[in-house]
């Protein structure tokens, strides 16, 4: 597409390496209130000009195994909208790259299949994780005041809880939701490793999630290299 935008009201399939490129020398902005739907053979969504992708808060973009963003032209990309990764696939669905920004306003979820941040990511909206999945940022992880991190909770093994694992530095803030799955009930004493990083900064200013039932909780250690849920 030679132009800085597409309004997208209906379903693009993007599998066996094929790709939605924008030609843009500027910001290029996927809108509409349609969807792109990545199959497990590999697709791109990106823009060829090297700017930044935006994709607009009534899109959505699912699906097992593709690329947000160019790799090597080191485009940011800025998330108002919904990335889910609904289905498994070989690879996971992966944003930015190691020399661009991700910014995300909207919703991003690892449900069925793995996310990663390949860049640096700020989130304001909403990040999730759900059972036995992980988003892993490759660079940093910013969760400023207004973004909110939910993770699954189904059991002790760390195939039965969402994860969050940052090689470089975590700056927390915002919410923390705690959601436990499947009916699991966790018993006192046992842990939850839920986030792993470098070094960090800040913590959560709300946690949400913490009372088990039968007078159990979760307790939150944000240590130096991690965040632990511990049963009390």
């Amino acid at each position: 597409l030679t132009g800085a935008g597409l309004t997208l009201n209906g379903t693009a399939t993007l599998g066996n390496a094929s790709s939605l490129q924008f030609l843009s020398a500027t910001e290029s902005l996927l809108d509409g209130t349609g969807e792109i739907v990545f199959l497990p053979s590999y697709g791109q969504l990106i823009n060829v000009g090297s700017q930044a992708l935006r994709i607009g808060p009534n899109i959505t973009v699912r699906g097992a195994y593709g690329q947000i963003g160019y790799v090597q032209l080191g485009e940011n990309v800025i998330n108002e909208g919904t990335i889910d990764a609904d289905a498994s696939g070989p690879g996971p669905l992966s944003i930015g790259s190691a020399s661009t920004t991700i910014t995300n306003t909207g919703t991003i979820r690892a449900r069925a299949g793995n996310i990663g941040f390949a860049g640096a990511i700020t989130n304001s909206g909403t990040c999730r994780v759900d059972v036995g999945r992980t988003a892993t940022a490759s660079a940093s992880y910013t969760q400023d005041s207004g973004g909110a991190l939910t993770v699954e909770i189904g059991g002790t093994a760390t195939t039965a809880f969402g994860r969050v694992l940052v090689t470089g530095a975590a700056t927390l803030g915002g919410t923390l939701n705690i959601v436990l799955a499947g009916g699991f009930s966790p018993s006192v004493g046992q842990q939850f490793v839920i986030m792993t990083y470098a070094s960090h900064t800040g913590s959560f200013s709300t946690v949400n999630g913490t009372s088990i039932g039968g007078g159990k909780n979760f307790s939150v250690n944000v240590g130096t290299t991690s965040v632990t849920l511990t049963v009390i």
